[in-house]
């Protein structure tokens, strides 16, 4: 592979000098400087898509981010002989991954900045590539009777087993809280003003998966890259994710909410209208629902550390997290 890694690189127009093999990508050593080489293992169309997003994010303000370098054909990418390649400055080196504690508030004005521009380059976006891009961050009001109906199965299929593995125990002692989360989100997702936000992010662009290692920052600035995920949801998805990883931690160290959302509509603000609905995805448990989902749909007679870890993590601070989201909106 590391032949045609050369090969993509000379299709960018640079010269290759070296190369060093990480994860899931090349750094590349090159006349104008290091670059990251990946190689495309979806289709080239997404590949397309997530260049248009990016290109339209700057044109409207938004430059920080990692655009793709052209190739001779004035293409996103480079064609080597095993496949397509994309390429971007190399944020690893010399930069690092955002801490959501000590960070956030760089971070959330780094999203704001980001969805401001969105306002203004979404109808652009998608009247060119709206199909089959929609993704469901933001639950459905529909979704409260089918995650309802789940857990309840879950807990048949628990009380039904001869003995409790250590993850069920936990499963137990966290279901009815968080079944109370879920009627407070269903409360706000009946409003009318949901239903209009939802239909409005069907043509709003999302990030869908701000996380430490797509959010980078490198001689300060923040920039905000990995769109793989990206399509069309409301930008407020975006700023509850943030938030959410903010807080998941336990025992960590919050910042207020009133900072992080001060910070935030300092640059774009929210209107009383989506404050109302981020309380709402603020409350919505979709970590502890994906977590039971991936483990009992799947019947599996063995647990991963994994998901012992992640349900510890929803476990423990519960409601500390619930007491943080509410004690600003009650306020």
């Amino acid at each position: 592979m590391e032949g045609s890694v050369y090969q993509a690189v000379r299709g960018f127009g640079l010269k290759c000098r070296g190369v060093v093999k990480e994860k899931s990508f090349h750094i590349c050593d090159t006349d104008a400087g290091l670059i990251t080489v990946q190689k495309i293992t979806g289709s080239r169309d997404d590949v397309l898509f997530r260049h248009a997003v990016k290109e339209r994010l700057c044109e409207c303000g938004f430059g920080n981010t990692d655009r793709y370098l052209l190739s001779a054909e004035g293409l996103p990418y480079a064609v080597a002989d095993d496949g397509a390649y994309t390429s971007t400055v190399c944020f690893s080196r010399g930069g690092k991954e955002a801490d959501f504690g000590a960070d956030i508030l760089d971070v959330v004005k780094a999203v704001a900045e980001m969805q401001k521009a969105v306002k203004q380059c979404s109808g652009r976006i998608y009247d060119s590539f709206h199909s089959g891009r929609n993704i469901d961050a933001m639950p459905a009001a529909g979704e409260y009777g089918r995650v309802v109906s789940r857990l309840s199965g879950y807990k048949k299929m628990v009380a039904k087993q001869p003995g409790l593995s250590d993850f069920d125990v936990l499963f137990l002692k966290c279901c009815d809280f968080y079944r109370g989360m879920l009627d407070m989100w269903h409360e706000t997702a009946q409003t009318a003003g949901y239903g209009d936000m939802l239909r409005e992010g069907e043509k709003l662009l999302c990030h869908g998966s701000l996380q430490e290692d797509t959010v980078v920052i490198k001689d300060g600035p923040v920039y905000i890259t990995g769109f793989a995920e990206c399509g069309f949801s409301h930008p407020l998805c975006d700023l509850a994710a943030v938030i959410k990883r903010h807080i998941k931690r336990p025992g960590a160290e919050y910042v207020p909410l009133g900072e992080i959302l001060a910070a935030y509509c300092e640059i774009n603000p929210l209107t009383s209208a989506e404050f109302a609905i981020l309380r709402g995805l603020l409350l919505f448990p979709d970590r502890f629902i994906k977590i039971c989902q991936r483990h009992y749909a799947k019947r599996r007679t063995w647990i991963p550390a994994a998901f012992m870890t992640r349900m510890e993590e929803v476990a423990a601070d519960k409601e500390r997290r619930l007491e943080y989201i509410e004690s600003y909106f009650s306020g």
